[in-house]
């Protein structure tokens, strides 16, 4: 363009012709305006260049910290925390990477408890097995749909997943619960007992009532005979008061016996009302660590071969050595279906 020009005006210098001279001017007028319109172009187009080679680099930072979520505040503040931890002296940057998520996690579950107190509960929705023959929890149908953001999701809302302490916490409940089970039989049978006794006392009084009228009655006919009875007299009135005693007692025993009957019988019908719904907490927990063979999300993952999620189990502290009801642990089902890459992450882990 600015060749074009020079030969223009040089080309100016050799015309006398006026009108072709105004021609000339106007055709270098042109070219000028045309020269900025291309310019103004250009720097168009590499503005919108430089805008999405940004936009690239941006995505491109993303994929390569695929671990930067919403938990990268907390994990550096709890990272931080952690720091001069003696536990933490010794091991790999890995692990300690994945011991401070850990920790991020639990505080940010305790947030989320917090904001979603009614998720927290053992029979919410999130926790709830489905109506079909697999009997699985959200939490598991996400594992095996290899769906991270919709594990993650559940989790924070409540979601139970199959961690040392949930798992510990079960076998606790069901100690609890065969004890529960114990005693409730055990007071069952003390107030059949008491029942029991209640009716031996019962009979005791009564008889003892007869005997007492009876006795009554022959003292009087001794008094109307007059004298000459006084021995008998005397050993009739120390049999009556003997037998008056007797009763006395037999009914402060039936009024004890009453009122423990009454306490067992409360503490029965307490056991009664508890029993159900402590059962029902243990089946939900039981329903989200593990399906009705014992598989787990992370047996599943592992089945289906999932390595990306089975290493995400396992960061967020899935355990990976509960077997289920074959016996057969997360690595023994990778090992027996070939998921050579999940059985790479549990190595890994």
């Amino acid at each position: 363009m600015e060749e074009v020009d020079k030969m223009l005006k040089q080309k100016l210098e050799f015309v006398s012709d006026p009108q072709e001279v105004l021609q000339l001017q106007e055709l270098v007028a042109a070219l000028k305006r045309e020269k900025q319109d291309s310019e103004i172009d250009l720097k168009k187009s590499e503005d919108h260049l430089h805008s999405i080679n940004s936009k690239l680099k941006k995505s491109e930072g993303a994929k390569q910290k695929p671990e930067e979520s919403k938990f990268s505040n907390l994990s550096s503040h709890v990272g931080d925390a952690l720091v001069n931890d003696p536990n933490m002296m010794g091991l790999s940057k890995a692990r300690q990477r994945v011991i401070e998520q850990q920790a991020a996690r639990k505080e940010q579950d305790s947030r989320d408890r917090a904001l979603h107190p009614a998720a927290s509960k053992l029979g919410a929705q999130v926790n709830q097995v489905n109506t079909s023959h697999t009997q699985w929890v959200p939490l598991l149908v996400a594992a095996c749909a290899d769906k991270q953001e919709n594990l993650e999701h559940l989790i924070e809302v409540g979601a139970i997943l199959p961690t040392k302490d949930r798992i510990e916490e079960s076998s606790l409940k069901r100690q609890q619960l065969a004890s529960m089970l114990s005693e409730r039989n055990d007071i069952l049978l003390h107030i059949e007992q008491l029942k029991l006794q209640v009716a031996e006392l019962n009979e005791k009084i009564e008889e003892g009532e007869q005997e007492v009228v009876r006795t009554r009655k022959e003292v009087q006919q001794l008094q109307e005979q007059g004298a000459g009875k006084a021995k008998e007299k005397i050993r009739l009135t120390s049999f009556l008061a003997e037998r008056q005693r007797l009763l006395r007692e037999f009914r402060v025993l039936k009024v004890e016996l009453r009122h423990e009957q009454e306490e067992a019988g409360e503490r029965e019908a307490r056991g009664e009302r508890e029993l159900p719904a402590f059962a029902r907490s243990l089946q939900v927990l039981d329903s989200a660590l593990r399906d009705q063979s014992g598989n787990s999300a992370l047996h599943q993952a592992s089945l289906l071969h999932r390595p990306a999620m089975v290493m995400r189990l396992l960061e967020l502290g899935a355990v990976p050595y509960e077997p289920n009801v074959e016996g057969d642990t997360p690595l023994h089902i990778a090992a027996a279906f070939g998921s050579y890459r999940c059985i790479e992450k549990f190595f890994q882990f």
